[in-house]
This record gives structure tokens, sequence and C-alpha cells, in this order.
């Protein structure tokens, strides 16, 4: 199964790019790689453009392809995030976002003992099918699948990289527990 990395490097190549998840460091550095320009927003400062997403947004511009990597469980107001990706995505363009899977082995390990994933800053999950429905009211769907988690766990603690491969391992066997959930969305026709 491959990871949101080896998922996003085809769509974004050569093309102009906007990341909304713009504070992910290794995520960063490999759409600046690839893409023909990038572009980042997020609520903190030192990006290109600084601005709370669940408010709308004006960029003056459109993108080939809009990056939203384990984002939308962050947001509060789903509607006018996902309003903003419309408005700044061209009429050819891609939206591609990754979330956390609500079906993974590791919420059905934590659901299992009652309790949910601790994850202080995510105030909503999505399922494959939830994803699907708030998405086709945007967009249309082009692909919707699962993915694993990132292949660098270099810097990581011992039993993080347990988890990690003990949780891509089951998503390989079983792809409805696998971590992630991706999405590639074009604009409605």
């Amino acid at each position: 199964m491959k990871t949101r990395e080896e998922l996003v490097i085809p769509l974004i190549k050569n093309k102009s790019v906007l990341d909304l998840s713009n504070s992910w460091g290794d995520f960063k550095d490999l759409i600046n790689k690839f893409a023909k320009s990038y572009e980042g927003v997020d609520i903190e400062k030192g990006t290109t453009y600084t601005a709370d997403l669940n408010e709308p947004l004006n960029l003056k511009k459109t993108y080939e392809v809009i990056v939203a990597g384990e984002l939308i469980e962050h947001i509060e107001n789903t509607g006018i995030f996902l309003e903003n990706v419309k408005k700044h995505l061209n009429s050819k363009g891609l939206f591609f976002l990754s979330t956390p899977n609500s079906t993974s082995f590791r919420f059905g390990f934590y659901a299992f003992f009652g309790k949910e994933p601790e994850y202080s800053e995510h105030i909503k999950y999505f399922s494959k099918d939830s994803l699907k429905l708030i998405l086709s009211r945007y967009f249309k769907v082009k692909k919707i699948g699962f993915c694993n988690l990132t292949t660098n766990i270099a810097n990581q603690g011992l039993i993080w990289k347990i988890k990690f491969r003990i949780e891509n391992g089951i998503g390989n066997i079983i792809p409805r527990y696998s971590p992630n959930l991706y999405v590639i969305c074009e604009l409605k026709k």
C-alpha cells in the first residue's frame, strides 16, 4: 500500500501547488521539491499566507493542485474550508486530501478499551464513506482509498516505530484498517 507521499508526488510534479497543511516539515519539503511553484497557508506566521482556514480566504489566484495533508480533522468549519479550496482550484485542478481513518486498527484498538485515540487537536474523524459524502457535496471525487503513514520514521522513538510497523502492516493486509484515507477530487463540471 502506498504512503501519502507516494500518492501525492505524481499529482504535483511541475504544477502550481497550494499547500494548506504548510506546517508539516517533511511533507512541505517534498511538495516544494517536485512542484513547479509552491505556496503555503497556515494559521502560524512564517508561511506564504497566514490565515485561519475556518474563515473565507481570498488569495486572488488559483492553483493546479491544492494539498491538505492531515488537516481537515482540525478544521471547525468544514464547509468554509471546502469552499476555500473550490475558490482557489483552477478549472482543471486537483485537490488531494489525506486524514486519519476512523476505521483504522488504531481506532478499533482504542474503542475496544472504551477510549478514543489521544489527539487533542483533532475535533472530528472520518471514515471512507463519511469523507466521500461530504466531499461529493463540493467536488467530483475521482479516487478515494486507504494509505499508510509516512515512510520517514528515522527521527521517531522506538514505541512509535513499533506502532507504525504494526499499523501499516495490518493496513497492508486489510486496507480498511489502514491508518489514513486519501481522496483526489476535481471541480464539478
